[in-house]
């Protein structure tokens, strides 16, 4: 082999020592680090919108208001009184006699104060003193004519029942106690607890007699 030439030899080192530069220097550089993706953002979620309430109509509120009114009239009937008694009889019975004024369809005592204690018994004995009419004796828990009427155009339409109305007729809240129908020449006898100091109507059912005036009134005292 023909010995290499200086100049050569100085050619190879210099490109030995640039490939060795090269190296070094691809050693020096850092990797490039991947960038993080940007995660994305969290849409925002609708919020959900409050449906409006339905305003109740003209026609609902009227429904309403009267089945408000209706409860209330139940709750006044229910605490207006009620039939009667609404306690046992108690004591000594006070008696009380009433009968009819002859022929006349009326009772012999258009008006009658009795002295008696509430819820003490009170005896009414009826005597149809009448030769040709049947009569009977039924005392209500008021002094009104027009409940009174009531009571007797449902009692006038039961003829069967003796001119009396029937269990669970709405009118028998008006009951106190009552004599059934008399006829001529007999008598009966009701006793009850006494209701408390007032006035209160007794009327006859049978047919037309209340309306020619076979009524009266009872002060209890």
């Amino acid at each position: 082999e023909e010995a290499k030439t200086a100049e050569e030899e100085e050619a190879e080192e210099a490109e030995e020592e640039a490939e060795e530069a090269e190296e070094e220097e691809a050693e020096e550089e850092p990797t490039a680090t991947a960038k993080p993706t940007a995660t994305a953002k969290p849409t925002a979620t609708a919020k959900p919108t409050a449906e409006p309430t339905e305003e109740p109509t003209a026609e609902a509120e009227e429904e309403e208001a009267e089945e408000e009114e209706a409860e209330e009239e139940e709750a006044e009937e229910e605490t207006a009184g009620g039939a009667w008694p609404n306690c046992e009889p108690q004591g000594k019975a006070v008696v009380w006699e009433v009968g009819i004024k002859g022929e006349e369809l009326a009772f012999d005592q258009k008006e009658a104060t009795v002295e008696v204690g509430e819820c003490e018994a009170l005896t009414v004995k009826f005597t149809n003193t009448s030769k040709t009419q049947e009569h009977n004796w039924i005392l209500l828990n008021h002094a009104e004519m027009d409940q009174a009427e009531a009571f007797n155009k449902v009692a006038m339409a039961n003829v069967e029942n003796e001119y009396f109305p029937e269990a669970g007729e709405a009118v028998m809240d008006q009951l106190i106690a009552h004599v059934e129908n008399r006829q001529p020449g007999d008598a009966g006898e009701v006793t009850f607890a006494a209701p408390p100091a007032g006035d209160y109507l007794y009327i006859c059912t049978v047919a037309g007699h209340f309306a020619a005036g076979d009524w009266g009134t009872l002060h209890i005292k």
